[in-house]
């Protein structure tokens, strides 16, 4: 922890240090892919010294990075980028920004990943349809924002967000300490299970490939996914992967050599941010045409989508989270297909 960098911003405001937590460089490095931006300079020193959690210093309704997760930020980059574009009378550059802050819910504050280090802050007032360039930096803009919105006394603070599906929140008294999760916390596959994994990716492979032994494929490029790449998706998307979706995943879910098209989702060249829109717009209000069998609080996740309108997902957070459904939105009819998603897989593979 930069100590020196937390009590520069702080400017003697009240916030307690054994709370302050940054993320590590693997962690930017993911972040940075997840975003697809370079994280760097002015932004980059605030991400290492206190990009999780700022103990207080800052509250989650200026920094959105302390209350909102991958999804939330995705969904929030959907909604203003129109916005941005058509306010700039489309000046492209506002197509790809990070947003951080949104202060009394229509002031946006965001970075511009073109700009040198990330480090002068740009503000969009939904109000009265302006964008501009604060001429702040990174540093004097958090400098700015706690010296008008933080505490200057101490105060009894509740357990902070944590890394979960869902978050939940103990409480403890009247405020709250937020952390960002933009990452769950990293795990790993220690070398002791490598030759295991090798036999069991091989012998997966292997069941597939012989159901189509004359098909074209490249077999060195099966790749599959590390269980805390796993555990990113399952903190990205919202969704619990078990079953045969994480075995599908861990085996060949980064490339499938061939064997499969880009009709799945895992394939496609849509960037994460535009499937994670791409599945809440396409599944979203689907549920209520048939209410007996799909709810609103259902985890769902489309694999694959065939000829623009067949989309075939998985309920993830269900007993039976292996069975595959599928939703045609030209005729907006659901329906369980009666397969499993291995059985779903064999049979595309079959038959392609």
């Amino acid at each position: 922890m930069n100590h020196s960098y937390i009590e520069e911003v702080a400017q003697g405001r009240w916030y307690q240090p054994d709370l302050v937590k940054g993320y590590s460089e693997d962690e930017i490095k993911q972040i940075e892919a997840l975003y697809s931006i370079c994280i760097q300079g002015e932004f980059k020193q605030f991400m290492r010294c206190m990009g999780r959690s700022s103990g207080g210093l800052l509250a989650g309704d200026t920094i959105s990075l302390y209350y909102l997760r991958p999804k939330g930020n995705m969904t929030i980059y959907n909604s203003y980028i129109d916005e941005l574009l058509h306010i700039s009378n489309y000046d492209f550059s506002y197509q790809n920004v990070f947003i951080f802050s949104i202060i009394d819910d229509s002031n946006i504050y965001f970075l511009k990943k073109q700009d040198t280090f990330l480090n002068y802050v740009y503000h969009y007032s939904e109000e009265k349809n302006i964008i501009k360039n604060t001429g702040l930096s990174f540093t004097n803009f958090l400098k700015k924002i706690i010296l008008n919105r933080s505490y200057n006394t101490k105060r009894e603070l509740q357990e902070s967000y944590v890394g979960k599906p869902y978050p939940d929140y103990t409480i403890m008294d009247t405020e709250r300490v937020y952390r960002g999760e933009l990452l769950p916390q990293s795990t790993h596959i220690g070398a002791e299970y490598v030759d295991d994994y090798l036999n069991k990716q091989q012998a997966y492979i292997n069941e597939l490939i012989k159901i189509h032994p004359n098909r074209h494929y490249d077999i060195t490029q099966i790749k599959g996914y590390s269980l805390s790449e796993i555990s990113a998706f399952e903190h990205v998307y919202e969704i619990q992967i078990t079953g045969q979706l994480k075995d599908f995943m861990h085996y060949m879910g980064r490339s499938s050599g061939g064997l499969l098209s880009d009709d799945f989702i895992f394939y496609n060249k849509m960037s994460l941010i535009e499937k994670v829109n791409y599945i809440d717009r396409t599944i979203e209000n689907t549920w209520s045409k048939e209410p007996e069998n799909y709810h609103y609080k259902d985890n769902y996740f489309i694999f694959m989508t065939y000829k623009r309108d067949n989309h075939f997902f998985l309920v993830t957070n269900r007993k039976d989270a292996d069975m595959v459904h599928h939703y045609n939105s030209y005729d907006q009819i659901l329906a369980k297909t009666g397969k499993t998603f291995l059985e779903f897989i064999k049979e595309v593979i079959k038959y392609s």
